[in-house]
């Protein structure tokens, strides 16, 4: 009995053993804080770049160093989205193009910036795969997907994980013992900055409403600056660049474990923005500005002072957004917004305009007004340098959209086509841009510019019959109205009437600040 009681207490005792060293082999050892072990040379170039004045040009000239020719702003929006992964609710871009016209190389060499431990890198995506993702596997990452085609299948998850930032699953399992089956939920922690490229035209709307829309510079000029730096990388000195650009990654990777989510991002202006607000899309593009904003300030935390309060009984560490960061977001968002909130696909619209100077080119030499010319697909296609798809497919959709009217021919004569009305006049393309406020609105005193509105109340817009026309462009009480830029809208012209003795009027030149008048004594 003695003997019987000691072996099994060894038995046991040898048994945890087994276990203890068995986990020891199959779970990976915790990875060393990045911080802590970085070197401190390497950490004192890191703080030096975060705290660059000029930091945005300085990202733009490292993106140009790894390789990326040209794409400046593209390449600043998808890096600015991967940062944004380590902040509660991360940006989503989708850049669209063509095949072979680059758009994988630019979300590649961007991302090549993010440390790889911060990556999560898909080349497809099954419908339910991401809910069988290892917990935190997913949270604060930036996930990158290849070819949207590759994700058709996991539409609803990818959504869901941008929408609620978690994916939750039950799933039956059997109960070894019982052999019953029982119900476990299974949850993937979100969020993550998601990032899909694709050469369809057309996109689910309801996933691409929730990115941000980019598409790369197909011209012949573009190409052939793609092709001379593809035939330096073949020299001594394309040798000694690629050698440069890895010391460049390593930096903008010490740079990114240098941001610390840890802090807050809180922005004194926000209630005085403006955004347009003529259709309901509009709710979620705001959104996307107001995240730019934070993650352009969260970009420069180290140029900021880092402050502390007790809010409703927690300690929160916050930085504030500056007049900088909106200013940079203006930039940004107007250059890229006309993209999302446009009707036509990006490929479609620069048909558009390709189709438009190839109206006005025969038009000059016809001594005929632009409208009254017609063209081919054949004339097309020499024009632009688009393949035979690109015009089937980019055409038929102008056609159905009625930008341009298709002239059916009798049998064997080619068809030919023209473009409607105004839209050969259109100046800037007809993109739609939204009504953010000037920045030098914003530098006034906000105690001298509480906003009123025909609504009452503060961040008040136009009403009456008004309102549609402006869109929700803010109205301060101070006197005065924010106008848009009016280079925007070459047709529009507003004039006020006198009163008081005063008389303004805004058109073709830069934004304007006016007296402000009640909407019912304004003529358009």
């Amino acid at each position: 009995d003695v003997l019987k009681d000691d072996l099994g207490r060894l038995w046991l005792a040898l048994e945890t053993l087994q276990d203890r060293r068995i986990r020891e082999v199959t779970t990976p050892a915790a990875a060393p804080d990045p911080v802590a072990a970085m070197p401190a040379d390497r950490r004192a170039a890191a703080l030096a770049l975060l705290g660059a004045p000029d930091l945005l040009a300085r990202i733009g000239a490292d993106i140009a160093a790894c390789g990326l020719v040209g794409e400046a702003m593209n390449a600043l929006v998808l890096y600015l989205a991967a940062v944004s992964r380590k902040l509660p609710d991360p940006l989503a871009v989708l850049v669209q193009a063509s095949s072979a016209a680059g758009k994988s190389s630019v979300q590649d060499t961007v991302l090549s910036l993010i440390p790889d431990s911060d990556r999560y890198d898909l080349a497809a995506v099954s419908s339910r795969a991401l809910f069988y993702v290892e917990g935190d596997a997913l949270r604060h990452k930036a996930l990158s997907i290849a070819e949207e085609e590759g994700a058709q299948g996991a539409t609803y998850s990818l959504k869901l994980m941008q929408s609620a930032g978690k994916l939750s699953i039950a799933v039956p399992v059997k109960d070894p013992e019982t052999g019953e089956m029982a119900t476990k939920t299974r949850t993937v922690d979100g969020p993550v900055a998601l990032f899909m490229t694709t050469t369809a035209a057309e996109v689910n709307d309801e996933l691409q409403n929730r990115f941000l829309v980019l598409t790369v510079d197909e011209s012949a000029g573009q190409t052939a600056a793609v092709q001379a730096a593809q035939r330096m990388r073949e020299t001594r000195a394309g040798y000694a660049a690629a050698r440069r650009a890895a010391a460049v990654r390593q930096l903008h990777h010490d740079a990114q474990h240098l941001l610390d989510p840890a802090v807050r991002v809180f922005n004194p202006y926000a209630p005085r923005l403006t955004f347009a607000a003529g259709r309901t899309r509009t709710r979620r593009d705001h959104a996307k500005y107001l995240r730019l904003i934070r993650v352009l300030a969260f970009l420069r935390q180290h140029q900021r002072v880092r402050k502390t309060e007790v809010i409703e009984g927690a300690r929160v560490v916050f930085i504030e957004s500056t007049l900088d960061d909106i200013a940079d977001a203006n930039r940004i968002f107007a250059a890229i917004l006309g993209r999302s909130l446009d009707e036509l696909a990006p490929q479609t619209r620069r048909m558009l305009d390709g189709l438009r100077a190839l109206a006005q080119a025969k038009a000059t030499l016809a001594q005929r007004p632009a409208t009254e010319v017609r063209f081919t697909r054949r004339e097309a296609r020499a024009f632009g340098g688009w393949s035979a798809d690109q015009v089937r497919v980019h055409l038929g959709r102008l056609v159905d959209l009625e930008y341009v009217v298709a002239h059916r021919s009798g049998q064997g004569q080619l068809g030919e086509f023209s473009l409607v009305g105004e839209i050969a006049g259109v100046e800037d393309g007809g993109r739609v841009l939204p009504g953010l406020i000037a920045v030098e609105a914003l530098r006034e005193a906000p105690e001298s510019l509480g906003t009123t509105s025909t609504s009452g109340g503060r961040g008040g817009h136009f009403g009456g019959p008004l309102g549609p026309l402006w869109g929700g462009f803010g109205v301060p009480s101070g006197g005065a109205v924010f106008l848009p830029d009016t280079r925007n809208f070459p047709r529009l012209r507003i004039v006020w009437p006198a009163v008081a003795g005063n008389e303004h009027e805004a058109g073709a030149g830069a934004p304007a600040i006016v007296p402000y008048l009640s909407p019912a004594v304004v003529g358009l």
